[in-house]
């Protein structure tokens, strides 16, 4: 491409018209140039994957909005890493034919990095993985989180399934509560929960609590443990019944009786 330099162009390679009333006559339109500007914009239609079609007159927007990731992404002289469709796919792909392909995401200075897998449309389900770098102890987490309500342009509720601290250490956060009652799902595809029951409990005591959120499956085990805030009250527990939203218990003890204030259980399933 070139600024207008045949005959008439102005000192600032800049059509005019000229004035043939004062001697300067207009610019001439010369091949060169006009060749110029066919060829640049023909190029970057064939390069976005579209057919040149004569009298189409949207080719040029087609591919300034939809095909501009089929060009070569600059890295240097000789570097041939480029972002292309696969032909017959939806996919598209990096490479590099000489050498290793690397993308690099940078965001400024103590903002956070993202890499965001949408299927737009429906739940709007998304998967990010996240730099937190917003100042504070979470700094350098690398994130694994998903949303069902995500947005195109980054909206949407991502919550985090997995994160790698600095250290290397890997923990979940995903699925967890931390109240008194709460649950826990772990990576097997076990749950974790467990409450806390507060009320007297005397000999031949019974009862049925509900589990923080219901086991999809079935419940496994669950283990009580009496609490007491002073001695005596020789009262203890026995798991009667279990189902997947609850469990049964029934309160024992020696011919001192006596009552406990409550017990914390704990339970796992699937």
């Amino acid at each position: 491409m070139h600024r207008v330099d045949s005959t008439g162009a102005t000192a600032g390679n800049l059509f005019t018209n000229g004035n043939p009333g004062g001697g300067i006559p207009a610019t001439e339109l010369a091949e060169d140039w006009h060749n110029d500007i066919q060829e640049e914009i023909c190029n970057l239609i064939e390069a976005a994957g579209i057919t040149l079609v004569k009298g189409t007159r949207t080719q040029l927007q087609s591919a300034l909005a939809t095909g501009l990731v089929t060009q070569k992404m600059a890295g240097g002289t000789g570097n041939a890493v480029e972002a292309e469709p696969v032909a017959g796919t939806q996919i598209f792909r990096v490479k590099n034919t000489a050498g290793p392909a690397n993308l690099h995401v940078v965001s400024s200075t103590g903002q956070d990095s993202a890499i965001r897998l949408i299927e737009a449309g429906g739940a709007n389900n998304a998967f990010t993985i996240a730099i937190d770098n917003g100042g504070g102890a979470t700094d350098g987490q690398l994130r694994f989180a998903s949303a069902s309500d995500a947005t195109e342009v980054g909206g949407g509720t991502y919550l985090s399934q997995v994160w790698i601290e600095q250290d290397g250490g890997i923990y979940l956060r995903a699925g967890v509560s931390t109240a008194t009652s709460g649950q826990c799902k772990i990576t097997n595809g076990m749950i974790l929960q467990w409450g806390k029951y507060t009320g007297s409990i005397a000999w031949n005591a019974g009862s049925t609590l509900n589990f923080p959120t219901t086991f999809p499956n079935a419940c496994r085990s669950v283990v009580v443990t009496p609490y007491n805030t002073g001695s005596g009250g020789a009262v203890w527990l026995a798991v009667n019944t279990l189902s997947k939203s609850q469990f049964s218990w029934l309160a024992q003890s020696d011919s001192s009786g006596g009552t406990i204030p409550g017990f914390y259980y704990f339970a796992i399933g699937y």
